[in-house]
């Protein structure tokens, strides 16, 4: 028996319910006797149903409920009353062998729970005056070191869970260089306009210490723009869903695409500490729009238009077989 997996989510909102009818029409004839298809909602549920009843249950269709919805009470209530399709519930917890998402979820757990304990270590002795003082420094320390390297850490395990060969725009180490180098910017440019302010306020030189500060803000700007390079690149060079999602950014996302890249190539007292604030502000917008690019222009090879933008292979594979005399395939077949 063979299996694919079907995101039902991107096909009842980005392709419209009536794409599911051939999509199973499809699967029967090439011998697939099951789909597994991911729901967010019970509208979804009710499209599938009838699209399999529609077409004469041409294949076996699996209800999959992600991580996400395993607190979405009221799917799962629907979802568990119905007795036509089977239901395949996915947890990402409690399984550090083979999720990434479990290791991604233990790594950032380490690092805040030292980063927390560091914080009334420091913050409130007090409430630790029961203990010996030599105990409290090193449970303080220990916690310290131990969040300076568990955040690096986490960072890395995301971005390891994100290497997905079914999502090709974000199957790219430029994920690895997004990451850490919005780290090194944003989190420097929070630094350098609190500490600032607190300086101004206390009268105090502001220069020396943002001066510091600038060399790993421009390493993370540095860092994040050439991982956007090559990344261009590289797409520009595949076929696929990577390219149909580079194709997309240059075109329906072309103007943010641009505003992204422009901003990532950006004195003493309160003129000092405004010029701070504007790079901070400046940074934060970028990797804001960075970050929602990153979500909204990812195709996964499982989900059916994918397959016809940009795709090549995809092409030849559809004249080959005769697929492009379908007109819903949206294959132009040879003329000759």
């Amino acid at each position: 028996m063979r299996f694919r997996s079907l995101n039902a989510q991107a096909v009842g909102h980005v392709h419209g319910k009536a794409c599911l009818p051939w999509v199973f029409e499809l699967a029967g004839k090439y011998g697939i006797k099951v789909i597994a298809m991911e729901i967010t909602h019970d509208s979804h549920l009710h499209e599938i149903q009838e699209a399999l009843h529609k077409t004469g249950k041409p294949t076996g269709v699996m209800i999959q409920i992600g991580t996400r919805n395993t607190q979405n009470f009221e799917l799962l209530k629907i979802v568990g009353r119905q007795r036509e399709l089977p239901v395949l519930l996915k947890r990402g917890f409690n399984n550090l062998r083979y999720s990434p998402v479990s290791r991604e979820a233990a790594g950032i757990a380490a690092f805040l729970g030292l980063l927390g304990g560091y914080a009334l270590l420091t913050v409130f002795p007090p409430l630790f005056a029961w203990l010996p003082a030599n105990v409290v420094a090193l449970a303080r320390t220990s916690c310290g070191w131990g969040a300076l390297a568990a955040g690096p850490l986490a960072i890395h395990l995301m971005y390891l869970a994100y290497r997905i060969p079914a999502r090709p725009f974000w199957n790219h180490w430029q994920t690895w260089t997004a990451f850490f180098g919005s780290t090194f910017a944003l989190g420097v440019a929070l630094v350098g306009a609190v500490y600032g302010a607190v300086l101004v306020y206390q009268g105090e030189a502001l220069a020396p210490p943002l001066r510091a500060l600038a060399w790993p803000l421009v390493a993370g700007i540095v860092l994040e723009g050439a991982g956007l390079v090559a990344h261009a690149r590289d797409l520009v060079r595949r076929d696929g869903e990577g390219a149909a999602s580079h194709y997309e950014q240059r075109t329906a996302f072309g103007k943010t695409y641009l505003a992204r890249n422009v901003a990532l190539a950006g004195v003493e007292g309160w003129a000092g500490l405004i010029g701070w604030g504007l790079i901070a502000a400046m940074v934060a917008a970028t990797a804001f729009v960075g970050r929602a690019l990153f979500y909204v222009l990812v195709i996964p090879t499982t989900m059916p238009g994918a397959f016809f933008w940009r795709n090549r292979g995809f092409e030849e594979h559809a004249r080959k077989t005769g697929l492009a005399a379908m007109p819903q395939v949206g294959v132009v077949p040879d003329s000759h």
